[in-house]
């Protein structure tokens, strides 16, 4: 039986029986709950409350193109830009396919976003001595070491729930590159929890 969110297995049976639960993954910032009500033959009844959390984050690394319209020409450089993502040896990666017919200088630059519930992070990074609490991003071309700055939170509700927000511009790349976002505290911008990684792979064609 579907009930929302739970695939409950089996719909109805006789004497001692095991009820098997199954959640859907909740992939929405927001928790969720259902009531189940089980009612025996006898008329007694008993209801189970079933709640699921939210994700405790959502974080974003992508990219945009940069220099469309190159300095003295007047009209933009002819592009294609698409974009196929999977996963690379445990690391999720973006192939970028770039056509340039116009043989213009043009280049990438990746974006940060990020919103994280408010008490996850001041549980993991405590506001004290070394600031407060901050988004940390990185980038590098492959191959290179990753370098990195803080980036002050602001502060949102969503829905009665408080969350940090955060967002900025990266490095430009003509090649392949990587990026993170993690977390750090704004006085000391070195990375304490990694929150996500992401490679891109850019060809020309």
């Amino acid at each position: 039986m579907e009930k929302n969110f739970l695939n409950i297995t089996p719909e109805s049976g006789n004497g001692n029986q095991e009820v098997t639960i199954n959640a859907k993954a909740n992939i929405s910032l927001e928790d969720r709950e259902e009531m189940l009500r089980i009612r025996s033959s006898t008329g007694k009844e008993a209801s189970v409350r079933i709640t699921q959390d939210g994700v405790p984050f959502m974080a974003n690394i992508g990219v945009v193109p940069r220099n469309i319209f190159p300095s003295g020409t007047g009209y933009p450089i002819d592009i294609t830009f698409s974009k196929t993502t999977w996963d690379s040896e445990g690391i999720p990666t973006t192939e970028l396919k770039v056509s340039n017919t116009d043989e213009e200088k043009f280049e990438v630059i990746p974006y940060f976003q990020l919103l994280i519930r408010k008490d996850i992070v001041d549980e993991l990074l405590p506001p004290g001595e070394y600031g407060n609490p901050a988004m940390y991003i990185q980038d590098a071309l492959i191959d290179q070491s990753l370098t990195g700055r803080g980036v002050s939170f602001n502060q949102t509700t969503i829905k009665g729930i408080e969350y940090y927000t955060a967002a900025t511009d990266g490095s430009y790349y003509g090649e392949d590159f990587y990026a993170t976002i993690g977390l750090c505290y704004e006085d000391e911008e070195v990375e304490l929890f990694r929150l996500c990684t992401q490679r891109f792979d850019i060809y020309w064609f």
